[in-house]
C-alpha cells in the first residue's frame, strides 16, 4: 500500500478516542487480530486511498477528516476468511453522519461471499444512520463495485436503510446463481433516499446456462428495489434488470416516492400494490415516469414494460408474477383487480407525458390513448403478458409532449382537473369581469416529426371549449386560430362577465391530436382540461376607515405611553398586547426605562383590529383595506401599516412614528391691552406659526384687590391687568403648558417657556419678559400695565439685507430689525432706479448701476406713524423719504449709488434662544470696534438659530470678528478685506458645551472631568474658553465642579 506524506491511521487511532477498561481490551484483541496498516490521506484535498476491503471499510465507516475515498487499486475478497469471501464483521456500515465520496477511480472492487449464512443480513454496505451520505463516482472509467454470491438467497448487495445514496458514475454490478425461482435479489435496495445521476446497476445470473426459460425468474432479478417508505429519483444510468418499488406507506400517500426523470432501462419498471393503502386513492400513485428510454431488448421473455402487480401470493408460489391479485384489493373481485391494473398502467405516465417508439403505426403512443394490446407491430410498451410488445425495439417517454400547461385564472394559477365536471371549484368575486386563461405545450419535436399536430379543421374538430355560463348559456366554443403544427406555445381565454348574482361557470377544454399518415390526418386522442369558477356576489359592508383613540400623545420627554382604545359603539374591537411604544434600539417607553422619548427616534407600536361577534354583515376589505384615524396624536405616524386577514374579519396595523416636538420656547405679544378700549380686545400673537396662545381669564388689580373683568368691560390705565392663559401646539408640535423644568441631562425644557411683551414695545429679545406658570390656576400668569390709548412715532431706524454686487436680494420679512410695536411689514422690495423695474429673487445685482428700496409699513388701530413733515426715518442708516398710501400704510424709500461692493458679510449659527447677535470688527491694534452690527437670532431650524448680518463699505485691512450673543462664549475669526465682498461665516456655543453639540448637559461635565484628569486633554482652543465656566481664564477640577452645580439644576449658569 503507498503512502503519502500526511498519513491517518484511521482504524487505531480511533479507537483510542474510546475510554475505559472494559473497552481497552477489546482494542487490543482488535490490534491483534487486525494487521496495522494505515490508510494513505492527502490532508490537502481530504482524500484517503484505499487497496484493501480492510482499509475502504475503515475509510467508509469513520467519521476522520477525508471526505473522499479513493481506490487505487484491484480489491478481491475471495481469499479473505480461508477462502470464504466475506464474512459478518467484513460488512461496511455507515452508522454516522457523514458525507463521504466513493471514487473507483478505473478500479474494480469485488465484494465475494460464498455461504449466504455468514452475511446472514443478505447485505455487504449498508448506509444506515440517517444523516449518512455516500456517493458513488469513478472519475477514470470502467471502475466497477461488484457484490458476488455463490449460493441462493435473499441478497441486496448496497442496502440503503437511512441515509442517501447517491451515484454519478462507475457501475454496481450483482453477481447470483439462479438455481430455482424462490429468492429476490437486487442490487441496491432504497428504504431511505437514493438518487441516481449516472453510471449502471445491473443484476447478472452466474449460473451455467444461464437463467431458466420462464419469465417469472427474471422478475426476482431487480437492479434496484424501491423498499416501502423510501426515495428513489432516476435522473440518468443506465439499469438492466427490473426498477420495482413497493407499496407507499400510509405517512407517504400523496407523495411520488419513485420519479424517473431519465435513463435507460432494459427491462421492465414496475409499480406494487398491496394492502389497503392505495385501496380508494387511485388518483395519485406513488410512480411517475417523466423521461426515459426503454432499450432494446432480445428477451422475449421480458420485454421492457410499465407494469402494475401485487405481491407474491404465499412464499413458495412458483407462478408469480406482476398480477394485480384481487386478494390484494380489500372488498375488490379478481375481475376488479384486473381491470384496475389495467386502467392505472397509463398514469405511471406524467400527465400530457407520450410514448413511441421507432416502430409504430400511431397506435397508443400518447397517455391517453395506451392499450392492453396493439394491432399491426405496435409499441414496444407491453404491460402484461409475453404476447405483447415488439422485441428489438426502443421506445422514450416525454414528459410535457403536448396538451394543457396550466390554468390561469386573471393571470394567476388556479386549481383544475381532468374534466370540467370534476374541476374543483375556484371562487372569486363578482364584481369585476375575470378571465380564464388555458396555456398550452407546444408538441414536442420528436412527436412533430412523426406527423403530430392539433386539429384546427372543422372537420377533424377544432380546439374547443365546452362552457356551462350563467351569463350566455351552455354551449360549445370554438378556436380555429390556433397555431395547427403546435411548434409554439399558445393560449385559450375564456371571458367571464362581471354579474350582480352568484354565478358558476363551467370550462372544458378538449383538443384533438392528431396524425398524419400518407397526406391522411387521423385523430390520435383528443385531451381534456377542466376549470370552474363561481362568483359571488359580496353582500357584505365594507369598513373603509377605523377609528382609533389614544389616551396620551407621544411627545419628546415621554418615558410611558399613552393606552390605545376604540369607541364601545363600534363594530370592532382592540388587541394592544404590548400596551407601549417600542424603540427602534432598546428604550420602549415602558414607564421603566431611563431613557425618555428621544426626538428624531423611531418608535413602533402593533395593534390587532377584530369585528365583535354578530357583525357578519361587515368586513374588511383585503383588496382596499381601511384608513386609520388615530385620535390624540400631536403628529400624524411616520407610516401606517394595515394587513388584513384572509377571511377580512380582522386586520393588523404597524404604526412607526417619531416623537412629537416639545416647544421649547412660545414668546408672544399682548396686543389690545390698551387704555380705551375693551377687555374683549386683548388677545396675545405668537410670534411663530407653530403654537397658539388662549387667553382663559383676565382680571384687574388696584391696591392689591383683584377684580373679575367682563369682556365688554373697558379698559382702565389706573389699573393693573392680570393675564391668565395656555397654549397648544400646531403642525405636529406639542406645547407642554406648566412649571418651568429644565432636564439637564437631555438638555430641553420638560414644559414650554413663554415669553411674552407689550405691543408698544420693540421686537427685541430683550423686550420679552418670561412669564410664571400658576399651578393653583393651571395657567401662565402675568400682570401688565395697559398702554396708552394713543402710541405715536416720529422716528424709525431700521435695517434690511442690503444690496451686494453680484448677489441676489434676500426678501424676508423677519429679517427687518428695528421695528417698533404695533408696526409691521407689508414686503420690501428693491428696484432698478434708471427703469423703475423690481428686482425679483432670482436676479442679481450690478455694479455701477443704482438702486432704491421701498419698505411697505403697516400699523395696527392705535399706532400711528407720523407724517413725512414730522417723522425722521432712516433704512440702514441712510435717511429715508416717506410718503403715506392707504389704508394706514407708510413707505419708506431709500436709494444706492452703486450696490455695496466690499464688506463683510455672513451667517452666525447660535442655539438656545432667539436673542439678538452682535457681530464686531476690530482693526489691528485697535481696542474700540470700526463696525458694529446687531441682528436677529433669525430662522430656527433643528435645534439652532441661524442669522444673517451684513456690514457694507469695510476699508481694506486685517480685522479681528468677534460675535456675541447673551449665555454664548464670543468667538473671534481674522478676516482680510480687499476690494471685494469677503463672507466669513460663524458658530457660537453656549457656556458650558464643552463637545460642541449644542446642548450644556452630561455629556460635557464628563468630557471635561477627562480634560481636568490628564486622560484626554482639550486641545481645541475656542472648546477651552467654553470649558472655563468660572471665567478664571483656567481650565481645571473648578470648572467641572461649577459645570456639574449646573447640570444638576443647583446652581445654573444662565
Amino acid at each position: 500500500m503507498r503512502c503519502n506524506s500526511d498519513t491517518v491511521k484511521v482504524g487505531l487511532s480511533t479507537v483510542r478516542k474510546r475510554k475505559w477498561l472494559s473497552l481497552l481490551l477489546a482494542v487490543m484483541m482488535l490490534v491483534s487480530a487486525v494487521p496495522l496498516s494505515s490508510v494513505a490521506a492527502d490532508a490537502a484535498d481530504g482524500t484517503v486511498e484505499v487497496s484493501t476491503w480492510e482499509e475502504l471499510k475503515r475509510a467508509l465507516e469513520y467519521t476522520t477528516k477525508c471526505s473522499v475515498v479513493k481506490v487505487i487499486a484491484d480489491i478481491e475478497t475471495k481469499t479473505l476468511n480461508g477462502h470464504t469471501g466475506l464474512h459478518q464483521d467484513n460488512i461496511i456500515f455507515m452508522t454516522m453522519a457523514m458525507d463521504k465520496a466513493l471514487d473507483l477511480n478505473g478500479h474494480t472492487v469485488n465484494a465475494y461471499v460464498k455461504y449466504y449464512s455468514e452475511v446472514g443480513q443478505g447485505y455487504l454496505i449498508s448506509i444506515r444512520h440517517k444523516d449518512a451520505r455516500l456517493t458513488i463516482r469513478d472519475s477514470v472509467g470502467g471502475g466497477a463495485l461488484i457484490g458476488e454470491f455463490n449460493q441462493e438467497f435473499y441478497f441486496q448487495f448496497i442496502d440503503v436503510h437511512g441515509g442517501t445514496l447517491v451515484m454519478e458514475s462507475g457501475t454496481v454490478k450483482m453477481l447470483c446463481p439462479s438455481k430455482d425461482n424462490q429468492y429476490q435479489k437486487c442490487a441496491i435496495s432504497v428504504s431511505g433516499t437514493a438518487i441516481f445521476n449516472g453510471g449502471e446497476v445491473l443484476t447478472q445470473v452466474t449460473s451455467p446456462g444461464g437463467e431458466k426459460e420462464e419469465r417469472y425468474l427474471s422478475r426476482r432479478l431487480q437492479a434496484i428495489r424501491g423498499e416501502a417508505g423510501g426515495s428513489v429519483t432516476i435522473n440518468g444510468g443506465t439499469f438492466d434488470r427490473v426498477v420495482l418499488h413497493s407499496t407507499p406507506t400510509p405517512e407517504n400517500r400523496g407523495k411520488y416516492e419513485l420519479v424517473v426523470n431519465g435513463g435507460f432501462f432494459r427491462q421492465s419498471i414496475a409499480l406494487i400494490l398491496v394492502g389497503d393503502v392505495y385501496a380508494s386513492n387511485f388518483d395519485h400513485l406513488p410512480m411517475q415516469i417523466n423521461d426515459a428510454y426503454f432499450m432494446r431488448t432480445t428477451d422475449k421473455l421480458d420485454p421492457c414494460r410499465l407494469v402494475i402487480g401485487g405481491k407474491l401470493k404465499n412464499f413458495y408460489d412458483r407462478n408469480w408474477d406482476y398480477d394485480l391479485l384481487y386478494n390484494d384489493i380489500p372488498g375488490a373481485t379478481l375481475d376488479d383487480a384486473k381491470t384496475m391494473m389495467w386502467g392505472l398502467v397509463p398514469h405511471l405516465i406524467s400527465e400530457n407525458g407520450a410514448v413511441f417508439t421507432d416502430v409504430h403505426d400511431g397506435n397508443g403512443y400518447v397517455r391517453g390513448n395506451m392499450r392492453r394490446s396493439v394491432e399491426n407491430g405496435g409499441p414496444t410498451m407491453a404491460f402484461q403478458g409475453t404476447s405483447l410488445g415488439v422485441q428489438g425495439s426502443i421506445a422514450r417517454v416525454i414528459s410535457n409532449a403536448y396538451g394543457v400547461k396550466e390554468v390561469l385564472l386573471d393571470g394567476e394559477p388556479m386549481a383544475c382537473g381532468e374534466r370540467g365536471f370534476s374541476a374543483p371549484q375556484v371562487d372569486t368575486t363578482a364584481e369585476s369581469e375575470h378571465r380564464v386563461t388555458f396555456v398550452m405545450y407546444p408538441i414536442s419535436s420528436m412527436l412533430r416529426v412523426l406527423g403530430y399536430s392539433y386539429s384546427n379543421e372543422y372537420s377533424t374538430g377544432y380546439i374547443r371549449m365546452l362552457v356551462s355560463d350563467h351569463h350566455t348559456g351552455q354551449g360549445m366554443v370554438h378556436y380555429p386560430d390556433v397555431p395547427e403544427s403546435g411548434k409554439e406555445p399558445f393560449e385559450v381565454t375564456y371571458y367571464i362577465n362581471e354579474s350582480d348574482v352568484d354565478a358558476l361557470v363551467t370550462m372544458e377544454l378538449q383538443y384533438d391530436l392528431m396524425l398524419e399518415t400518407n397526406g391522411v390526418k387521423k385523430q390520435v386522442t383528443t385531451g381534456y382540461k377542466g376549470a370552474k369558477v363561481v362568483q359571488w356576489v359580496d353582500h357584505t359592508q365594507t369598513i373603509d376607515t377605523v377609528y382609533l383613540d389614544i389616551s396620551q400623545p407621544l411627545v419628546q420627554g415621554d418615558y410611558t405611553s399613552g393606552a390605545i382604545t376604540v369607541d364601545e359603539s363600534a363594530l370592532y374591537t382592540i388587541e394592544d398586547r404590548q400596551g407601549y411604544w417600542e424603540h427602534e434600539d432598546i428604550w420602549d417607553l415602558t414607564g421603566n426605562g431611563s431613557v425618555p422619548a428621544v426626538l428624531g427616534d423611531q418608535y413602533y407600536r402593533f395593534i390587532r383590529v377584530n369585528l365583535k361577534d354578530g357583525y357578519e354583515g361587515y368586513k374588511f376589505s383585503k383588496n382596499n383595506p381601511p384608513k386609520i384615524k388615530i385620535r390624540g396624536l400631536n403628529r400624524e405616524c411616520d407610516s401606517i401599516s394595515v394587513r388584513v386577514a384572509n377571511d377580512e374579519r380582522s386586520l393588523g396595523v404597524s404604526l412607526a412614528s417619531h416623537p412629537s416636538e416639545l416647544i421649547q420656547s412660545a414668546w408672544g405679544t399682548v396686543t389690545g391691552l390698551r387704555a380705551g378700549s375693551t377687555v374683549g380686545g386683548v388677545n396675545i400673537r405668537p410670534k411663530d406659526s407653530y403654537f397658539d396662545f388662549e387667553i382663559k381669564e383676565i382680571q384687574r388689580i388696584k391696591n392689591g384687590v383683584v377684580y373679575s373683568t367682563s369682556p365688554d368691560e373697558v379698559i382702565d390705565p389706573d389699573y393693573t391687568y392680570r393675564i391668565k392663559l395656555v397654549g397648544t401646539g400646531k403642525q405636529g408640535k406639542t406645547f407642554s403648558n406648566g412649571p418651568w423644568q429644565y432636564d439637564y441631562t437631555f438638555h430641553y425644557y420638560l414644559n414650554t417657556n413663554v415669553k411674552l411683551r407689550m405691543n408698544n414695545d420693540f421686537n427685541t429679545a430683550a423686550d420679552y419678559k418670561e412669564v410664571q406658570y400658576d399651578a393653583s390656576a393651571q395657567a401662565y400668569t402675568i400682570d401688565l400695565t395697559p398702554e396708552p390709548d394713543v402710541v405715536y412715532y416720529d422716528y424709525l431706524s431700521l435695517g434690511v439685507p442690503l444690496p451686494w454686487a453680484g448677489e441676489r436680494p434676500i426678501y424676508n420679512n423677519n429679517l427687518v430689525a428695528g421695528l417698533p410695536g404695533g408696526v409691521s411689514v407689508v414686503n420690501y422690495t428693491w428696484y432698478a432706479s434708471a427703469t423703475g423695474v423690481p428686482i425679483q429673487a432670482d436676479m442679481t445685482f450690478n455694479a455701477g448701476r443704482r438702486y432704491h428700496v421701498n419698505v411697505i409699513l403697516q400699523c395696527e388701530e392705535g399706532y400711528y406713524i407720523a407724517d413725512d413733515e414730522e417723522l425722521d426715518a432712516y433704512v440702514n442708516g441712510e435717511k429715508a423719504y416717506v410718503s403715506a398710501q392707504d389704508g394706514n400704510r407708510t413707505t419708506l424709500t431709500v436709494g444706492y449709488t452703486v450696490p455695496v461692493a466690499s464688506g463683510v458679510r455672513g451667517q452666525v449659527v447660535s442655539f438656545h434662544d432667539d436673542s439678538d447677535v452682535t457681530v464686531a470688527l476690530f482693526a489691528d491694534g485697535s481696542a474700540q470696534p470700526q463696525y458694529t452690527t446687531t441682528v436677529p437670532a433669525g430662522e430656527k431650524s433643528g435645534g439652532k438659530y441661524t442669522a444673517v448680518y451684513d456690514i457694507p463699505e469695510v476699508a481694506a485691512g486685517t480685522y479681528t470678528v468677534q460675535v456675541s450673543k447673551k449665555n454664548h462664549v464670543t468667538r473671534e475669526y481674522t478676516v482680510t478685506v480687499t476690494t471685494g465682498t469677503k463672507t466669513q461665516n460663524a458658530e457660537i456655543r453656549l457656556l458650558g458645551d464643552v463637545n460642541g453639540d449644542g446642548r450644556v448637559n452630561a455629556l460635557d461635565y464628563t468630557r471635561l472631568l477627562k480634560h481636568a484628569n490628564e486622560t484626554q486633554p482639550l486641545t481645541d482652543a475656542y472648546a477651552l474658553k467654553c470649558s472655563d465656566v468660572n471665567r478664571d481664564k483656567r481650565v481645571n477640577a473648578m470648572d467641572y465642579t461649577r459645570l456639574l452645580k449646573h447640570v444638576n439644576e443647583t446652581q445654573p449658569l444662565w
